[in-house]
């Protein structure tokens, strides 16, 4: 995950935030992750070790298709019938 410094504390931690976007299930998500790390952590390839970063805060949301049908479920006859849809 790729993340920007969103603002330098007193001390010189950074707080940063990153998003990624991922298919679990065939269901599109999105990752938001935001922490707080120190200077002499970023490695020489400007990376960090994730047990590195303190506060981490992640939040996901799954993007759901919108749909026209509607929910319908029917019992077995020895059971009351749920039907979301219009009577027929």
């Amino acid at each position: 995950m790729t993340a920007i410094v969103t603002n330098v504390l007193p001390s010189g931690a950074m707080v940063v935030a990153g998003d990624q976007k991922l298919t679990i299930n065939g269901i599109p998500q999105s990752l938001h992750v935001t922490g707080t790390l120190r200077g002499e952590d970023i490695d020489n390839t400007d990376s960090i070790l994730s047990s590195n970063v303190a506060n981490i805060d992640a939040k996901s949301a799954a993007s759901t298709p919108k749909s026209t049908t509607r929910a319908s479920c029917k019992r077995s006859s020895r059971s009351s019938s749920v039907n979301d849809d219009d009577e027929e």
